[in-house]
């Protein structure tokens, strides 16, 4: 099972900063954090740019830059990580809205 989220950012914003938070994920449990670089998947989606995702402080949330994206449009979006749970990933599915300024 993976959490679904929606993230929004406008058009003309480069380097978003947006976070994927695994803290309420459903398959998550107490004391399991995201160990190594999580991967983030956007389909159809190459006027976007995502820069490289960091694992924040806490090691449940991944944070990533977007920058680009057409205005009025959503697309899928994928983070997928491994935990220190030997062979455990978990995702989080979700819609990146780009909105129109």
């Amino acid at each position: 099972m993976a959490l679904e989220i929606v993230l929004e950012k406008y058009d003309v914003e480069n380097k978003v900063l947006l976070d994927f938070d695994f803290t309420t994920h459903p398959n998550i449990v107490a004391g399991q954090t995201i160990t190594g670089t999580p991967v983030i998947t956007l389909t159809s989606a190459s006027e976007i740019t995502v820069g490289t995702p960091v694992v924040n402080g806490t090691g449940t949330i991944v944070q990533a830059a977007f920058s680009g994206g057409t205005g009025k449009k959503d697309y899928a979006v994928v983070c997928t990580a491994d935990t220190n749970i030997a062979g455990t990933k978990i995702a989080i599915r979700g819609v990146l809205r780009v909105l129109k300024t």
